[in-house]
Order: C-alpha cells, then structure tokens, then sequence
C-alpha cells in the first residue's frame, strides 16, 4: 500500500489499484504500471489524496478498506467483481489496457471470461474511439467513458536521427515484429527491435541469423529509452491492435515521426503530418519515402506534443467523474 496526501485539506480519497505484476513505477518496462505512476501527481494536484494498491491479493485489498475510498480507479480487467464485493456501495471506474479490446474477434477466452464483469463497474474507461464504438454494442453509452492516454515522458533531445528506425515494445506475436523483419529483410532498412522477447519465432530466428540477432537487442532500462529514443529517424508500430499506447507519445516528444498500422493507432490524429498509417500488403518503400518526404523538424513534433500529449490535457473527462463520486446510473454512492 503506498499513500500520496494532497495540499488539499478538504481532498477526496481515491483508491488506484494496479495489476500487481510490476512495481510502480516500474524498474523497466511496464505500460500500465508508468500510467499510473505519472497520473498519480495529476489526481493530487485535483484534489485527491491517492491510496495505491498495487497486488493480486484479496488481503491488499481489504486493507484498502480501512482508508474507506470515495472512488475507486481500477487498472486490472479481473478484478472487477472482486472489488465490487468489497466495496459495494462505491464508484468504481474501470480501465481496460487490453490492445485488442477493439477487436472481439480477437478476443482471448481470459478477456472474454473478464468482459462478462465489466458490467460490474460504473464507469468502463475506453482509451480509443475504436474500443468506444465496440463497447457501445455492450453497455449503456452512460457507463462508457473516452479518455485517451497522455504522457509526461522527458525529452532528452531530438534532431539527431542517426540509427534509423526503432520498434519499441515486447516482442509477442501481436505486436508483429517477426513479420516486420521479414517484411524489411531484403531491404537496406536498419531497423532496432527493443523489447523482451516472448515470440519464440523471433528467439529462434536469432539463433540461426546473425542479422536478426543484431537488430533484436533485449529489453532497455526506462533511462535508456529516454537516452536513446531521441537518436532515430522514425518508431514504428504496425501490431495487429493497441488499445492506445505510450509508445506513441513519447515518440512523438523525442521528436520523432511514427508508422502504425490502423489497429495499433489507438486515439491518434491521424491527419497530423508526422504519422503514416501503414499495412503489410503495401510496398514497404512507402515507409521510406513517408520519411524522406518529411518536412517538418524534430523540434516541430515534439513541441506539438509537449503541448497536446500532457497528462493534465488528457484525463480532464476521468478526473470530472472521479470527482462526482456518481454511478453511470445517477447513483451517489457517498
């Protein structure tokens, strides 16, 4: 249990739980876990004194009782209903960070067995106008929330842009960057594959190809992505869905243009310059004449999303409803 007090003598009391996996803030790479630990100063600055359960177990949450919450925000799909039970007669607003939330079709049994309790939560969060649309085939529009991702990643420089082009993520079959590789293979395009490896094609490819083997280099630490991000000349995201991620954004801060695939746009304008949406049944030298074409300067990009990407402009709309302390449904739970 971690506490954070707010300067507000008259604060409400927020209770955030996170999955309880990785630490927060996380030693390495952990989406979620960076989300909460850069929002937290946020929703102290708003006016709420945090209690943060980070933990899969039920005793956590029960301790969490004791500081008895006016809201509650969830960042794990599974315990939802658990928390329900605990807390019965408090708001409890739900984000759901699945990347293929947009997607049923896609959908893992572990999700669909978690969805089923969605309806458990009075606010269901939804980080894309993708996931909102689909949800709106489940839930009433008054239990849905958009509010997309922000960031307040550090910019250690750009206008450097000297490694070429940087794919930043776990390595898993969603994210697709097996097929990347093959896709750029005979190709002089130097690509750096950063993340840990969990797609055993990817582990087995770079025992048997020297090449692969260089440009899948492991996890980096969060002070070398922030180091080295700035160095290349464009991140690309071409995964086969992302429900909105920070990848993105701090892309976009070090300066840097992007390459998604549709499914992995998550809530980007997608008229904005620096961002080319791209497939793999398109020739992959329209991903090298998007760069060569680019007019617009590092500092250009970057100091769009100093100005847009901020957490304090992003979650206004979640802050409004954790700050009623009222259900979907009208209900006061206080």
């Amino acid at each position: 249990m971690q506490h954070f007090k707010s300067e507000n003598k008259h604060s409400r009391k927020l209770l955030i739980v996170g999955p309880g996996s990785v630490s927060v803030p996380p030693k390495g790479w952990g989406a979620v876990e960076t989300i909460i630990s850069e929002t937290i100063p946020v929703y102290q600055d708003s006016g709420f004194e945090v209690f943060l359960v980070n933990s899969k177990h039920i005793l956590d949450f029960i301790k969490g009782k004791q500081f008895q919450p006016d809201v509650i925000l969830l960042h794990e799909d599974t315990a939802i209903r658990r928390l329900r039970f605990l807390f019965p007669n408090t708001t409890i607003v739900m984000i759901t960070h699945y990347g293929l939330a947009a997607f049923p079709e896609l959908w893992s049994s572990s999700y669909k067995r978690a969805f089923k309790n969605f309806k458990y939560a009075d606010y269901v969060v939804c980080l894309s106008p993708a996931i909102l649309k689909t949800f709106k085939r489940f839930f009433p529009e008054n239990q849905l929330l958009f509010c997309p991702n922000g960031t307040c990643f550090e910019n250690s420089g750009h206008g450097l842009h000297n490694r070429g082009l940087i794919y930043l993520g776990k390595i898993e079959p969603r994210k697709k960057q097996f097929e990347l590789y093959k896709y750029f293979k005979d190709m002089n395009v130097a690509v750096t594959f950063v993340g840990e490896i969990q797609d055993e094609r990817v582990a087995s490819l770079i025992k048997r190809d020297s090449i692969a083997a260089s440009e899948f280099v492991g996890a980096w630490t969060r002070s070398s992505v922030i180091q080295n991000l700035p160095h290349y000349s464009g991140l690309l995201l071409l995964s086969a869905g992302e429900a909105d991620a920070l990848v993105l954004y701090e892309a976009q801060i070090a300066g840097l243009p992007i390459i998604v695939s549709s499914s992995a746009a998550g809530s980007q304008d997608l008229s904005l310059p620096w961002i080319h949406v791209h497939s793999f049944d398109r020739p992959a030298q329209e991903i090298l004449d998007f760069l060569e074409k680019m007019s617009l300067a590092g500092h250009e990009i970057a100091s769009f999303a100093q100005k847009n990407y901020r957490w304090e402009h992003r979650i206004g709309s979640l802050i409004n409803v954790l700050l009623s302390g009222e259900g979907a449904n009208g209900k006061n739970h206080n």
